[in-house]
């Protein structure tokens, strides 16, 4: 069965990199072919009249029953209704051959799950339903698969084969118990050293910075020392002469005075220029190791309930609020051509949204304004202190979507 599912799975990530990934049908002897999210179904197409279709799959073994709905130009496009063999149906929205928009999974028993989808993948929050219509689960897709999925499926590596057999662990799920011996920050990318109870060293990696839509990594902030068990893809081996990896510090907005922080801001070009000088040293990472690209891991500070939506916890739970809306006074603290640093009013919490080229007002420092934006995981703020040639990336909370104005 995993070996099926691994299989099931590498044609996922492969049609990720597609561009052109759609879902048409096409006449071959009577039956059409129809592709729906990562696999393809075989069946007859019956036109009700020129602009509905219901589409028969002709495999009984197969979990797709039927599709029904809008139909134009070869292929399903707007509303349509899929059957499934448990007798579960799917409400969703095609548009030019792709499933777009939400959708809504209904089982028999009341329970539903709601979920989006993009050019024809789903991503993004996964959140299961009652059927009193309260939130009974939470997940999200992590390469068009349930994270929970990837968890169920993940298993310990022997360590000596994650050298001696990289292909064959390629792209599998593994989860690792640890130690906390590093925390880093790329230019684009956090970086985690865990060492298991045999001193073997592992080596995850994930975006902390917005959110990723096809990628999200439920990991909240980690402490040096703590005891975790962490998930990840293998990728492979990291080259012990592998010079990309530069390794830096990171501080959550909430720990630090952004007095001190506007203080020490520099620019992307700045840090890309002097990030050779001012990276960390680390013996471990001048060696070849194993690499994951992370998903999920189990802490301390693992979410074990709804966590209120403050703003330590908007900082520790990106992955929770991601794309939820957010309404706020306060004054403008700091701006740059594409970032606009907010400090809501009455606290010392700072957010940073995106600045719009199309802004009716100039905005200046000083400014008191109200915002209401879309919570789009952190940015990752570039600091440099000149006095002891310390720099480190500053994350507060990131507002996309940002509607600016000034008040009166």
């Amino acid at each position: 069965m995993k070996k099926i599912f691994f299989l099931y799975l590498s044609v996922i990530f492969s049609l990720l990199t597609i561009q052109s990934f759609n879902i048409y049908a096409a006449d071959t002897d009577e039956l059409v072919t129809v592709s729906v999210y990562s696999k393809q179904y075989y069946g007859t197409l019956n036109m009700q009249n020129d602009s509905t279709a219901v589409f028969t799959n002709v495999n009984n073994d197969s979990d797709l029953i039927s599709i029904e709905g809008a139909w134009k130009d070869e292929a399903f496009d707007g509303d349509c209704t899929i059957t499934y063999s448990d007798d579960s149906i799917q409400n969703v929205k095609f548009k030019n051959g792709l499933i777009s928009g939400t959708v809504t999974h209904k089982f028999t028993d009341g329970t539903y799950k709601i979920f989006k989808c993009k050019k024809g993948i789903p991503n993004l929050e996964i959140l299961t339903y009652s059927s009193d219509q309260e939130v009974i689960n939470q997940d999200w897709f992590f390469r068009g698969v349930p994270i929970q999925t990837w968890v169920a499926n993940a298993s310990r590596p022997d360590y000596s084969s994650l050298f001696n057999t990289v292909n064959e662990y390629l792209e599998k799920p593994f989860c690792v118990s640890g130690s906390v011996t590093g925390i880093y920050e790329l230019f684009q990318q956090k970086i985690i050293k865990i060492i298991d109870d045999n001193g073997n060293i592992y080596l995850f990696k994930y975006r902390d910075t917005q959110t990723a839509r096809y990628t999200p990594a439920e990991i909240a902030p980690l402490n040096i020392g703590e005891t975790v068990t962490i998930y990840g893809i293998y990728e492979g081996l990291k080259e012990a002469d592998d010079t990309s990896y530069l390794l830096f510090n990171n501080v959550m907005g909430y720990n630090t005075d952004f007095p001190t922080v506007s203080s020490e801001i520099v620019d992307d070009s700045f840090a890309l220029s002097y990030n050779k000088i001012c990276s960390i040293s680390d013996p471990d990472m001048e060696q070849e190791l194993p690499l994951f690209t992370a998903f999920k891991c189990d802490s301390e500070l693992s979410l074990s309930n709804e966590p209120k939506k403050n703003y330590k916890n908007i900082c520790d739970y990106p992955y929770y609020f991601s794309k939820t809306s957010i309404k706020l006074q306060g004054t403008i603290v700091y701006l740059t051509e594409e970032q606009i640093f907010i400090q809501k009013k009455g606290t010392s919490d700072i957010y940073v949204a995106s600045a719009k080229k199309s802004q009716e007002k100039k905005l200046a420092i000083g400014d008191v304004v109200s915002c209401k934006a879309t919570i789009d995981g952190m940015a990752k703020i570039p600091c440099y202190n000149s006095s002891n040639n310390h720099f480190q990336y500053v994350l507060y909370p990131y507002l996309t979507s940002a509607k600016v104005n000034i008040e009166k």
